[in-house]
């Protein structure tokens, strides 16, 4: 539950928008009647039912203004904002004075990072309330987003010297002094506000919180009690309470709160999914499945026990199990619109086109259209199965459905531009990115997508803007900065490069990111003594770094320092003797200098400590190789074999010692007899799938390297080397739209790996996307890697231009 690392304004801040309501009168008998009824139901929480009653007033009177207001209301806690923005818009179009709908929307607009919009709205009330108190707090907390803390100080200190004491404008004001660092002073006034709000729940949990992150677990333990005294019937508080009790190492106490909590007959699901969420969240499974499956049987008709279990299945890579219980749901309601029957399968179609069933697929997200036509899952699956069938028209006909209901939905405008970049419709793509990021303005990922559309139409000047209008507004995100950094080296505008890369270190000294960038700039400027010195630098404060380490072994190495790389290693594992990933770095230390024997005595500690990491494997089979004595080590495996037939990294040595030496109907074989001892083998069945497409490439081979790769998805569903072997397959059986956007998955959870981006490129080309195949290939080409495929990447570059 605790992060140490995070400033208490976050704390704070997470209250901005929580600002009461205010309600007004009504006006003739019968529509005022549906009004009170509608809000009666809306102050109980019944916001389906109080929706209908506001929506009769409305009948009777489009222009009720005060009805819209709260239909307003009604969407919001309906979690319905874009609904609930239309009808306070219409409210205060029908009657400009109604001030509680103009702060709504004012809230509004702040939560979807609009301040200026909302500023506006804020002084519209002010204008004609000068001491309307909640729309000042609306005007500090908008002055607080657009970095005018001062002007925000100034209007909250005003209220609190007239005596306004709402817990909000002490909260906000808090949070002025902690981001200036003036933490006692802010937790001074969170403490003043407590003594004039003593029963008010969210001070107790920011100095719980603030407790609990300065170490003092006890005191944070007494704050949740008296919450829980405030607040009895509260689950939440509970959770939080058992998980400060877990954090302190007192299991027991834990197991008698979640114990008691449950003990309760539940009238409804919400403590025991809680309370399994809870241990999920804690790592503990079989406690989290345990408590899912005790509470099916109290409740066997619960939809929500069904969902959480089956997608707690799912993450647990248990499809079948998911899958059961999934359809099982389908049994529980015969009217096929219920909700609840939509949501199975939506989620049962997602599960079918993972596995590959489109077919099935496309039946159940037809089902949901034909009952829910707005449905965003199922055009979001019907769009991504047209994709893979290369059917560019219909998937920009389902995506468009998305954007135009969820302007905010990001994937819909990423998988829109690819379904345009199909059609080869370049410049509707780009349209589409850029109106993607207007609405997601904090999305690096539409952000990547389009500075990659620019750079494929070789704007460099668009690319460059569009990075730093993102950064004006998202000045830390590192990741983006960086980006803009790598993009100066691209135009050679070195200096402009070093100094995104600096302000990086400046930021987050203790983030490799800069360190690893700087450094790599000076040493490709010849300024090799000033790279070594950041790197060593960078890893005197980030010792956990593993690129880090790596690129400081990297320089040793390049600079014949083999003592240095050999000691910096070797206190590293003396550090942590369960390194596997350093004790490869070191192999590799001693195998560049030939020294064969520590070399081979540090790879096969890696295997040992991790015999799944494909690594350490190739380097021990590169090894064999250099000495010029395969066959001594292939005998050697053998012999190995035959002792412990069940020794999983001998047999990835054995093959890819094969492989290295081009015997692959050798290498495949031995996969095979893996495979015949542990089936969920994922590497050996990864690898025989690539062996089959490459090397033995007949449709029966392609077919048995298709459901190989499918079946080692179910253990590592996530792989970007099992989708790039995927990808390669359907590549291989002639289908190159579903190959791309299979091998683009892979691609973008490591875009800089030289083998993805060449079969990116490949695939790419073979779609007729020549622009966008050229400039993955380029960053293959370009990369450094040496990979099997080099020569023919480049030649394909040469054609395309």
């Amino acid at each position: 539950m605790v992060n140490r690392s995070c400033k208490i304004v976050g704390i704070f801040l997470i209250f901005f928008v929580l600002f009461a309501s205010a309600g007004c009168g009504g006006p003739e008998k019968k529509k005022a009647g549906f009004l009170e009824k509608g809000k009666a139901l809306y102050e109980q929480g019944d916001y389906v039912k109080a929706r209908l009653e506001l929506k009769n007033a409305i009948q009777i009177d489009l222009n009720f203004a005060e009805a819209y207001y709260y239909l307003g209301l009604t969407d919001l806690k309906g979690g319905n904002p874009r609904g609930a923005y239309g009808s306070l818009s219409k409210a205060v179009e029908l009657d400009p004075n109604l001030t509680a709908a103009q702060l709504e929307l004012g809230k509004l607009l702040l939560a979807a990072k609009s301040p200026e919009q909302a500023l506006e709205k804020a002084d519209l009330v002010l204008a004609k309330e000068p001491e309307n108190t909640e729309a000042l707090q609306l005007k500090s907390a908008i002055l607080i987003r657009l970095e005018k803390p001062d002007e925000a100080e100034k209007i909250l200190q005003g209220l609190l010297d007239k005596g306004v004491t709402e817990p909000k404008t002490y909260i906000l004001l808090a949070s002025i002094y902690d981001h200036r660092g003036e933490r006692d002073k802010a937790l001074d006034l969170i403490r003043q506000g407590l003594k004039v709000n003593p029963q008010e729940i969210n001070f107790h949990i920011i100095l719980a919180r603030v407790a609990a992150q300065q170490g003092n677990i006890d005191e944070a333990i007494e704050i949740y009690k008296k919450i829980i005294e405030i607040e009895p019937d509260n689950i939440d508080h509970k959770l939080a309470l058992a998980s400060l009790q877990w954090e302190k190492g007192d299991k027991d106490e834990v197991t008698n709160i979640l114990n008691t909590l449950l003990g309760k007959e539940p009238a409804e699901e919400e403590v025991p999914l809680k309370v399994a969420k809870f241990y999920a969240a804690k790592n503990e499974k079989e406690l989290a499945e345990e408590t899912l499956i005790t509470a099916l049987g109290k409740l066997p008709k619960s939809f929500l026990v069904r969902f959480q279990l089956s997608e707690f299945y799912l993450n647990d890579n248990k499809i079948d199990d998911a899958v059961k219980l999934l359809e099982q749901c389908l049994t529980l309601e015969s009217d096929p619109a219920a909700p609840a029957i939509l949501q199975a399968k939506n989620v049962l179609a997602k599960i079918y086109l993972k596995r590959g069933e489109v077919d099935k697929a496309s039946s159940a997200a037809d089902e949901v259209l034909k009952e829910n036509p707005k449905s965003i899952d199922a055009h979001f699956t019907k769009g991504n199965i047209f994709l893979l069938k290369g059917d560019g028209e219909s998937a920009v006909s389902e995506f468009r459905v998305i954007v135009t209901e969820q302007p905010q939905n990001v994937a819909s405008y990423l998988r829109l531009a690819e379904a345009h970049f199909m059609n080869k419709q370049i410049e509707l793509a780009g349209e589409t990115l850029k109106k993607g990021l207007e609405a997601n303005p904090d999305s690096r990922d539409i952000l990547q997508r389009l500075v990659k559309y620019y750079m494929v139409k070789e704007d460099t000047g668009a690319a460059e803007e569009t990075i730093k209008a993102f950064l004006a507004k998202n000045g830390d995100d590192l990741q983006v900065r960086a980006a803009l950094g790598d993009f100066y080296v691209i135009g050679q505008k070195t200096d402009a490069a070093r100094g995104e890369y600096e302000k990086i270190i400046a930021m987050a000294p203790d983030n490799p990111i800069g360190y690893l960038r700087l450094s790599n700039l000076l040493w490709k400027k010849g300024q090799k003594k000033e790279a070594v010195a950041l790197l060593e630098k960078g890893y005197g404060v980030n010792k956990n770094s593993l690129p880090l380490i790596s690129a400081l072994t990297q320089v040793y190495l390049v600079e014949k320092k083999f003592d240095k790389a050999i000691a910096l290693c070797e206190k590293r594992i003396a550090e942590n003797q369960r390194d596997a990933f350093t004790y490869n770095l070191l192999g590799r230390v001693y195998l560049s200098r030939k020294d064969f024997d520590p070399a081979e005595k540090a790879f096969n500690k890696a295997i040992e400590l991790n015999p799944e990491w494909l690594t350490p494997h190739n380097s021990l089979a590169a090894l064999y190789v250099m000495k010029g004595k395969p066959d001594v080590a292939i005998a050697k495996f053998e012999q190995a074999l035959e002792v412990d037939p069940n020794s999983a990294g001998t047999y990835l040595s054995l093959a890819m010692l094969y492989e290295q030496t081009g015997k692959y109907d050798k290498a495949m074989a031995v996969y095979e007899r893996a495979l015949a001892k542990n089936d969920k083998f994922w590497p050996a069945a990864n690898n025989l799938a690539f062996l089959l497409s490459e090397y033995a490439s007949s449709p029966e081979n392609l077919e048995r390297a298709l459901q190989l790769v499918q079946q080692a998805q179910e253990v590592r569903p996530n792989e970007p080397e099992l989708l790039d072997t995927l990808g390669w397959v359907y590549y291989k059986m002639g289908n190159s739209q579903r190959a791309a956007e299979i091998i683009s998955q892979a691609q973008s959870a490591d875009p800089t790996n030289a083998i993805l981006n060449y079969h990116l490129g490949v695939v790419l080309a073979e779609t007729g996307r020549k622009e966008e195949a050229r400039q993955h290939l380029q960053d293959a080409v370009n990369s450094g890697q040496n990979f099997n495929g080099i020569d023919k990447a480049g030649e394909l570059l040469k054609s395309l231009k």
